[in-house]
């Protein structure tokens, strides 16, 4: 089975390199939004999975300029040299300058899967503007995951939200972490240090600090949200009853839980029910334990909710 599986695969990657030709520069793709939908096809994407990309490429490419619509060519390409990040950022920018500079005919189905990548990590770090926050697409949805892609990137609906991110939020990096470190002090939440390694990835630190923003006394959060925020400020208290969002020994990312752009509120209702039963249980080793315990209670024998449950567990989408 494996074989065969490795052959098919094999198999569309030339398909992609193959069928994809005249479509230009990358970069040319990718501002014009011309050929996409070729490579789309020839990449083998549902229709689904072709419709986010479109968007997430389009919300990304928006933001890198605090003009109304795209940024030119050379635009974008001043933009991206001028990006002086850390390691990480740098392998990032070295890999989609490359790829954007590549013929969109000569293109492996891999490559361009990275070239989305880099454009939505890079957006989300260096965007200059509109309420977008990135989140890992394995904890959204596996269809993209699948494909390779790892970020979804999506325009934020909810009201309160947009007004946080495109007024209160910082976008560059530097300015974010020293928001999320003082916030995190002046709320009380423990400190945004060496706990958070492993926690708090670069690319999650925009929705750690809308996390933060809403959890203000004099935030726009709806009574929902907040409800939800409550919650899980309970499940991050230690024995002695002391707030620790990043802590070892109950390593959570349950802030992330803010960035689901389809959350409703009966959503929420089902996340706040889960974590205070959760918290609740004295008979589990662990709140990572209780937690799994409750959402495995919940999908009953529904094989596709315990497929879920085991791939948020798995790939550690709340808890490490």
């Amino acid at each position: 089975m494996k074989r065969i599986l490795a052959v098919l695969l094999l198999t569309s990657a030339l398909s992609f390199q193959a069928s994809a030709a005249g479509a230009g520069k990358l970069i040319d793709v990718f501002l014009t939004q011309t050929g996409l939908e070729s490579i789309f096809l020839k990449a083998g994407l549902e229709d689904d999975v072709a419709r986010n990309i479109r968007k997430y490429i389009q919300n990304s490419l928006v933001s890198f300029t605090s003009e109304d619509g795209l940024p030119s060519k050379s635009q974008l390409i001043e933009i991206i040299n001028s990006i002086k990040g850390d390691k990480r950022d740098s392998l990032y920018k070295r890999k989609l300058l490359q790829l954007l500079n590549k013929d969109a005919d000569s293109l492996s189905k891999k490559e361009f899967v990275d070239s989305v990548n880099s454009l939505i990590y890079l957006a989300n770090r260096y965007g200059v503007k509109n309420a977008t926050v990135l989140a890992c697409a394995e904890c959204v949805t596996r269809e993209l995951s699948q494909h390779g892609f790892l970020f979804t990137f999506e325009q934020m609906a909810e009201t309160n939200i947009k007004q946080l991110l495109e007024s209160y939020v910082p976008r560059r990096p530097n300015d974010l972490k020293y928001f999320i470190t003082s916030k995190m002090r002046a709320l009380g939440f423990g400190d945004f240090g060496r706990a958070s390694r492993g926690l708090v990835l670069p690319s999650e630190e925009r929705t750690l600090a809308l996390f933060l923003a809403l959890a203000e006394e004099s935030s726009p959060a709806t009574l929902k949200q907040r409800e939800l925020i409550d919650a899980i400020l309970e499940i991050s208290k230690d024995a002695k009853g002391n707030i620790k969002l990043f802590d070892q020994d109950n390593a959570h990312k349950l802030y992330k839980l803010v960035d689901d752009n389809t959350m409703s509120d009966g959503m929420r209702d089902f996340w706040i029910k889960t974590l205070k039963e959760a918290n609740a249980d004295s008979s589990a080793k662990s709140k990572k334990e209780a937690f799994f315990k409750v959402l495995r209670r919940e999908a009953g024998d529904k094989s596709e909710l315990n497929d879920l449950v085991n791939s948020l567990e798995i790939q550690k989408c709340f808890f490490r």
